[in-house]
């Protein structure tokens, strides 16, 4: 508010460009101690007392002693225009400024300038200020270079974040798409489906009857299997036994002809000897014809029991005829029962 009444800084602005930005204000505590300190100056000035002496002073009269500032010594009773005790204050660089607002926020006071500054004295601090504003500076700089590179660190992790999630997002609309495809497809192939599914049902309806059907002449032919193994057993059984009895007889038949032939010979031998006596004849003649009926009652027997075995013969032939029809039968309902069950495999898909 005071910056229309202030002095020039008491550097060289073409010496020192950097430093536009100067505060237009000091804290209050400085004001007062320079306004005291400009006070005792004009004082001893006006009453022609000699100023204290300044470490940059180099001997020499009064007059060639620099003066304070860059203003020029008032002449007694003289007042610049505008002139005020606030407009002598020199105007501080800002890293100052900061830090007396930073100290007095955290209750800290700076410590305060001497009275009155000497040019050496403002050169020092001139110096010292911009030491402290180049340390500041680099201090700022390297802190944001910090935070730069965690930031840009953390930025590239969350770009490449991102483009994964991109990636997925990207993948998740192709699967998407591909789903609303197959949704289309799987809508468009529901009627399809579902007289596949009608026709699938008829053919299990006429596969379980077929099968009923199956498993009942299945059943019917076990039983009749069941049957003839019976017969078959019975006709071995039978079998057996007239072999038996036909090995019987035919031990009996040939007994009977060794007797025969026996008998034969003593009827040689009777004939012969016929002289002998003829009711020994006639006996032996009775004996031999009792004999030949014997002979031919066992070989009708025998005839008889060979006819019978035909019939056995032709029996097990039936038999085996039954059997082998049986067996075609069983492979047929096998068969059936394997087209069933892939049907029903099927439909189950």
């Amino acid at each position: 508010m005071n910056g229309d009444r202030l002095p020039p800084p008491p550097w060289s602005e073409q010496k020192y460009p950097n430093l536009p930005q100067v505060p237009k204000f000091a804290p209050v505590d400085s004001w007062v101690a320079f306004e005291n300190a400009a006070a005792e100056t004009t004082a001893r000035i006006r009453s022609g007392l000699s100023l204290p002496s300044s470490p940059d002073a180099k001997g020499g009269s009064s007059r060639a002693r620099r003066r304070y500032g860059s203003e020029p010594p008032p002449s007694p009773g003289m007042r610049w225009p505008g002139f005020s005790p606030r407009a002598r204050l020199w105007r501080l660089p800002p890293v100052i400024q900061q830090l007396d607002q930073s100290s007095r926020l955290a209750g800290v006071e700076l410590p305060q300038p001497p009275l009155p500054p000497v040019a050496g004295e403002l050169r020092l601090r001139l110096e010292a200020l911009e030491q402290l504003h180049r340390e500041s500076r680099e201090q700022k700089t390297s802190s944001l270079a910090l935070e730069l590179e965690k930031t840009r660190s953390a930025y590239l992790v969350i770009q490449t974040e991102l483009e994964q999630k991109s990636e997925q997002q990207a993948l998740l609309e192709r699967e998407i798409a591909d789903l609303r495809l197959e949704i289309d497809r799987v809508g468009q192939d529901k009627d399809g489906l579902q007289q596949a599914l009608e026709l699938l049902e008829e053919s299990k309806s006429q596969a379980l009857q077929e099968r009923s059907h199956l498993e009942e002449e299945c059943r019917r032919l076990s039983e009749a299997l069941k049957a003839s193994e019976r017969k078959e057993r019975q006709l071995e059984r039978s079998k057996s036994q007239s072999k038996e009895l036909l090995e019987q007889k035919e031990r009996q038949l040939k007994q009977l002809q060794s007797d025969s032939r026996s008998l034969k010979a003593t009827l040689a031998e009777r004939e012969r000897a016929e002289q002998a006596g003829r009711e020994a004849q006639n006996h032996q003649t009775k004996l031999v014809a009792q004999k030949q009926r014997e002979i031919d009652q066992l070989t009708e027997e025998n005839r008889l029991l060979r006819v019978e075995l035909e019939g056995f013969e032709e029996e097990r032939s039936r038999v085996v005829v039954l059997e082998r029809n049986t067996r075609q039968s069983q492979e047929e309902l096998r068969q059936s029962q394997e087209e069933l069950r892939q049907s029903e495999e099927h439909r189950q898909v």
